[in-house]
């Protein structure tokens, strides 16, 4: 059996070009993330991405927080180039 990267993904919390783009630098042969990957190694990417515990009832706020910081980060990125470049 095998299971799909968007599938894998989702299921590590991972956003699919991410993994999709691991999973390229690691040399296995997939182009979408309507690939499939093999379960023995959708099983180790889950063990080593997976989330360390199981969610609790503020899993889901978690999620939300990891996704305020990153955007946070890229807003500071982006002012930063945008800063260095001028307006145009």
């Amino acid at each position: 059996m095998s299971i799909r990267i968007h599938e894998l993904a989702k299921k590590i919390g991972m956003d699919n070009k991410e993994l999709l783009s691991l999973l390229k630098t690691r040399h296995f042969d997939v182009k979408s993330v309507s690939s499939t990957v093999d379960n023995i190694s959708a099983e180790a990417i889950e063990q080593e991405f997976g989330p360390k515990n199981p969610p609790g009832p503020d899993g889901p706020r978690t999620r939300l927080r990891a996704h305020a910081r990153k955007q946070r980060i890229r807003d500071a990125v982006c002012s930063v180039c945008f800063n260095l470049t001028g307006p145009n």
